[in-house]
């Protein structure tokens, strides 16, 4: 008689949990941006989700969140293998208990009832793998949030967008692979951009009939149109070649083509090294791209210049050096140099606290992000205590 442990069931139901115990060590690591600020300030803003009455002068830029972690009893290939396990004890105890009847057609029957047993028992661990994964956490964002139309129809809707530009967005969104909150962080990031864009052309409208021409396309969501007018811009205009570099790349963001956006932002800062916004920009969209390397010393550079004007200003750019300080964070973090991202998260932490009692409702969305990430950070260097000293 064959052991129970070498009959189908059994070894369909051990080489599932096999493989799901395997899939659970494999990271996966989301970058989410958020903004904040119900204003245009010239870079975008990092935050939660409230309301802002009375927006302060300067809100900072945007800044990458780490992904929350849940407990690794609660992760889908732990929850599989659990079912898959119970799937494989249940297989061997039907088997086990078969081999005390008599031969005849009893035995047969027993068989085919425990390879169904793990065959729906598989069934059930997969589809907890699905409902586990399809949950997401759902908030109201600041400038951007959900709208459920007709037959469950979900579209973005963001304050102050036009409905054309709108359509235009969703149109994008809907071609990306995107969970709903993801698809409101790249929401909030692409209305950041928009407003930013329509104000710098606005600006250069005054003078410049192409630049109106390209305002009131964008304005529109006429992007692709836009980008033909700024590649113009850029080969007629040589005065002023960085700042419609940085347009057009601005456009291709706004178009969620951030690899044709990246040449431009490059140029734009090689021509302009002091334009500290295209410096920001420029390495912002590299760690997206996960060109840390490269992002670094950009980051840097735009640090240091950050520093200059917060000593001049400190009302106006001290969200931007807080803001630039959480990003290097995440940039150590991901190449391993924690005791440096440790430092500079704690830096960002004690500035943005200062802006929050100041500005609470536009920055204690800030002061949140920053020390959620910090935690998973002592999580990660097994610091536990520091993590009961930040817990708020």
């Amino acid at each position: 008689m064959a052991r129970w442990w070498t009959q189908p069931p059994s070894i369909v139901a051990a080489i599932g949990d096999i493989i799901v115990i395997l899939l659970t060590p494999i990271p996966r690591t989301t970058i989410t941006q958020h903004t904040s600020g119900a204003g245009s300030p010239a870079i975008g803003g990092a935050g939660g989700h409230v309301t802002i009455t009375a927006p302060p002068p300067a809100p900072p830029q945007p800044t990458l969140a780490s992904p929350s972690e849940p407990l690794w009893w609660k992760t889908p290939p732990i929850i599989a293998a659990i079912i898959t396990a119970l799937a494989a004890l249940v297989a061997a105890l039907i088997s086990r208990g078969r081999s005390t009847l008599p031969t005849g057609g009893t035995r047969p029957r027993r068989r085919r009832q425990a390879t169904m047993m793990v065959f729906w028992l598989l069934v059930f661990s997969l589809f907890a793998l699905q409902v586990h994964a399809a949950t997401i956490e759902q908030t109201t964002a600041r400038r951007c949030s959900p709208a459920v139309g007709q037959a469950n129809n979900v579209t973005i809707v963001c304050q102050g967008v036009d409905p054309k530009a709108l359509a235009r967005l969703n149109e994008l969104l809907d071609k990306q692979d995107l969970e709903l909150a993801d698809k409101i962080g790249e929401a909030e990031a692409w209305a950041q951009k928009y407003h930013e864009l329509e104000q710098r052309l606005a600006t250069e409208g005054q003078d410049n009939p192409l630049a109106q021409q390209a305002q009131a396309l964008v304005k529109e969501g006429k992007l692709e149109e836009a980008e033909v007018l700024f590649k113009r811009l850029v080969d007629s205009d040589v005065e002023r070649t960085a700042a419609h570099q940085f347009n057009l790349a601005e456009v291709y963001a706004l178009q969620l083509k951030p690899h044709e956006a990246l040449p431009y932002y490059e140029k734009a800062y090689q021509n302009r090294p002091d334009k500290v916004e295209y410096a920001f920009q420029y390495a912002l969209t590299l760690q997206k791209q996960q060109s840390f390397a490269l992002a670094q010393p950009v980051y840097q550079e735009a640090l240091r210049i950050y520093r200059q004007l917060a000593e001049q200003n400190p009302a106006a750019y001290l969200p931007y050096v807080a803001g630039t300080l959480h990003n290097l964070a995440t940039l150590y973090h991901a190449t391993q140099r924690l005791s440096d991202s440790a430092q500079a998260y704690r830096e960002a932490l004690t500035i943005r606290r200062q802006l929050a009692e100041q500005h609470p409702d536009a920055y204690l969305p800030d002061v949140a992000m920053t020390l959620t990430n910090l935690a998973l950070l002592y999580r990660h260097m097994q610091r536990l205590s520091d993590i009961r000293h930040y817990r708020e």
